[in-house]
Formats: structure tokens, sequence, C-alpha cells
């Protein structure tokens, strides 16, 4: 079944020079998390609820951070029985599955334009986009999630270019396999697989109607030939029932044997949890506010008695933010006038993971945005590769070279290992909503902390 597996997978994007790439990808973006991935060296922001439940899994203790499924904490429990329980042991896993969620958007980007260059560009400007950085170096469970379902996506795209019988049908199992697992570290992995079923859906009732563009192209989101070889009981297989037993075998692998009933009981213990949690209003921001990049979260500020403060500030490479945003209206645009199937799926996956929040009864923090963000990438990709803006050579390079710089200035408050003077912290927070104000030092968190004498070097004024 292993090598049907990877034959499947050779014969999609995995070439040598692809391999080669992943290996590199991965390996140089691995070294940078680590990098001083000890500081703080307590506990902060989400880790105060994911360690304690990882502790409780490596002792055998029931687990009671009832909120989400037991994946994420268990990987995040591997890496302390790894690395010991220590900061490093904490957050050496997310370091690694962040770099994982690198190569995946980079082989999702290859599945998308068919080339390297442009996966090369989404791979970096994803990498600068700061929220990868920041939540790659904290023990949370949204970068697991996010790796698994950029590989689903990966194999999901690739069916519209594959041809062959058992490689489409591999592909399919394999998507139904990476969600399944994404959904066992957070359910908001529910959303793009939903999504996913949604599509097969629409596009297999178009072709019994028999409907077709007038001039069909290779390119085209929809076809009549599309998915010939993948027939209803393959689609329920992959996208039904492999996602749902892989799921609940993580249940089984957390907790030992658990019947039907009580697997059930704990969904709706999850999901009472879930709908019950309030957040501090300092946390909460509107969905609406998140492209524009205006309302960061602080994870961490210590500002002592010097005139340097600790500072992991979740903000956003705002150039990325704005023309990531303005780039998906671009692949919105394309597909409706062009029909492109790359636009399509770039468009309709970036706003259903953004906009489902719109929808959603929960308070909103501006951390949910991690998933979308992560789509912004390819989506620059795709206009300065598949538009008129591809016949400007140099724009890619200055594109990469404009959001790179605006990253590395980024890197003093989006890391606590160097501290930031508080003239450096006026000349980064260009605008008045970035800074922390009162309001956050007046909140019961741990992970805020000003001198009083201090208070009027740093809260906003």
């Amino acid at each position: 079944m292993f090598r049907m597996i990877m034959s499947a997978l050779a014969r999609s994007w995995v070439h040598h020079k692809t391999i080669l790439s992943c290996v590199a990808l991965f390996t140089g973006s691995w070294i940078f998390f680590l990098a001083n991935i000890s500081s703080p060296a307590f506990l902060y922001w989400d880790e105060q609820h994911y360690i304690p439940a990882a502790r409780q899994l490596v002792a055998g203790l029931p687990n009671e951070n009832l909120q989400h499924p037991p994946l994420g904490k268990e990987l995040i429990a591997l890496g302390m029985l790894v690395a010991g329980d220590s900061p490093v042991g904490w957050r050496l896993l997310v370091s690694m599955f962040g770099s994982l969620s690198l190569v995946c958007i980079f082989l999702w980007a290859i599945a998308l334009f068919d080339d390297e260059r442009p996966a090369w560009l989404a791979a970096w400007l994803t990498l600068v986009n700061q929220f990868l950085y920041v939540e790659s170096r904290s023990a949370n469970l949204d970068t697991f999630t996010n790796a698994f379902v950029f590989a689903a996506l990966a194999c999901y795209t690739q069916t519209w270019l594959e041809f062959r019988a058992t490689t489409q049908r591999w592909l399919v199992y394999l998507t139904g396999l990476f969600f399944g697992l994404g959904a066992a570290c957070k359910w908001v992995a529910i959303v793009p697989w939903a999504m996913s079923i949604c599509l097969v859906i629409a596009i297999r009732l178009f072709q019994a109607w028999k409907v077709s563009f007038a001039n069909p192209k290779t390119t085209d989101w929809y076809r009549l030939d599309l998915w010939r070889h993948v027939w209803v009981r393959h689609w329920l297989l992959g996208l039904l029932i492999i996602p749902v037993l892989i799921y609940y075998l993580t249940f089984v692998l957390a907790y030992g044997r658990v019947g039907i009933l009580q697997f059930l009981e704990m969904q709706l213990q999850a999901f009472v949890a879930l709908a019950s949690a309030k957040q501090e209003a300092i946390l909460v921001s509107h969905w609406a506010s998140w492209p524009l990049g205006l309302h960061p979260i602080y994870y961490l500020f210590l500002a002592g008695a010097s005139n340097t403060a600790e500072i992991i500030c979740l903000i956003g490479n705002p150039l990325i933010l704005w023309l990531g945003f303005l780039s998906t209206l671009v692949c919105a645009w394309d597909w409706i006038a062009n029909r492109r199937y790359d636009a399509f799926l770039i468009s309709v996956f970036y706003f259903g993971m953004y906009l489902c929040w719109a929808v959603s009864s929960r308070d909103t923090m501006y951390y949910y945005y991690y998933p979308s963000i992560m789509i912004l990438g390819v989506a620059i990709a795709y206009v300065l590769f598949r538009t008129r803006l591809s016949r400007i050579p140099w724009l890619p390079f200055a594109t990469i070279a404009s959001c790179s710089i605006i990253f590395v200035l980024l890197i003093p408050i989006s890391s606590s290992a160097s501290g930031v003077t508080s003239s450096q912290y006026d000349r980064l927070m260009v605008f008045t909503s970035w800074r922390i104000s009162s309001r956050w030092q007046a909140r019961d968190f741990t992970h805020i902390v000003i001198e009083p004498g201090k208070a009027g070097t740093w809260l906003g004024r």
C-alpha cells in the first residue's frame, strides 16, 4: 500500500527537483524557527492551556482541556517526551509543523501553477507574513491544523491536473486523511473539509446535467471530464469514511478504548465548552478589520525597570496583508472572467476560511485569520505570474525584498529573545491601534506586565 501511495505521488508533482526544494525549505525554515525558541522560559498565551493538557496526556491522567480534539495536544506531548518538559520541548513539534506548513504551501502552489517559480514566491511570502513565525514558536494547536489542511488542499488541487485513475483516487484518499488529521487538532479544519465536499457535489451535479462552457479549456475550474475516474464510492471513502475514522482513532490513541456513545459525548462536551467560552473584550476584534491588520494581539509584553521590553505581538506583515487581500479580489475576478481553476481555488478557500467567522456566534479574535493569511502569499504569486504583471520581470524580486525588509523590522516585536527599546517601539507602531494601551494592562493577563513607573513610556497615548 505504501508503495502505491508513493507511486501515485511521484506521478503527480513530486519530482527530484521538487523533493530537494521541499527538503531545503523545511530544513532552512525549521532552523530559523528554532533559533532562541526557549525564550520566553515560561508559559504564555495559549500555552497556559495546552501545556498542562499535554502534561496530563504524558502522565496518563484525565485531560481537563475539553474544548479541542486531542491530536494537537498529543503532538505537543510528543515534543515534551523528546526534548523534556522545558520551553524547547513545549514548542519543538509546533516549530516543526510550522516548517511543514511552509512545505505544504509550496506543494499546493505547485499543484495550482505547475511551476516552481510562483511556488517559491508563495512560500517565501508565507515565511515572512509574521503570523507563521510567531505561531510556529508558541505551543498552540493552529499550526498543526494548518499543516494538515494545506497538505489536504495540495492533494485536492492536484486532482484537477491528474488524469490517471489510480493516482486520482489516491489523491482523494490522502485529501481525506489530512482533513481528518486537521480536524483532530482543531475543528476549524472542518470548514475547508466541508467546502471540498460541497465543491464535489456541485461539480458532480453540473456534470450530471451535462453543463459545459463554450470553448472549454484545460485551465477551466469546471470540466465535463473532471474526476472521470473518481466515482461516488471513492468520494465517500476519501472525504467521509477516512477522515471520520482518522478523527475517531486520535481519541482512541489519547484515551484508550472509546465507545461510540462515549465518543459522541466527548464531541458534545467540546461543543458546549466552545460555545460557552467568552473572551476578554480587549482580545475581541471584528472579522472585517482583519485584512487591514489594525488590531494586533499582544501575546507577551514585559516592560521592567530598564528602558526595554520583551514583546511578542501578532501583527502580521502589513504589506502582505494589504497586497494579499487585493490579490484575492483579482483571483475572484479572474475566476469569473477567465474561469481559471487556480484563481477559483485560491479565492474560494481564502474567502471560505475567512468569511466563515462572519456567521459565527463566537467572540472573534485576530489570530483566527491565521489560516486565511497563509493563502495570501499564494494569491500574490498568482497576480505576479498569471496576470499582465507577469510582463514585469523584476516585480517578484521587488515584492520579496520589500516584504522581507518589513518582516525583519518586525522581528524585535515578534520574538522575546531580544529586548525592544521604547524608541524602537515608537518607530514600529505606525498606527495608534497597534500600540499597547492601558486597556491591556488593566486585564488580568500574566503575560502583560508593565512597571507602574514606566507606564507613560509604553502605553498608547
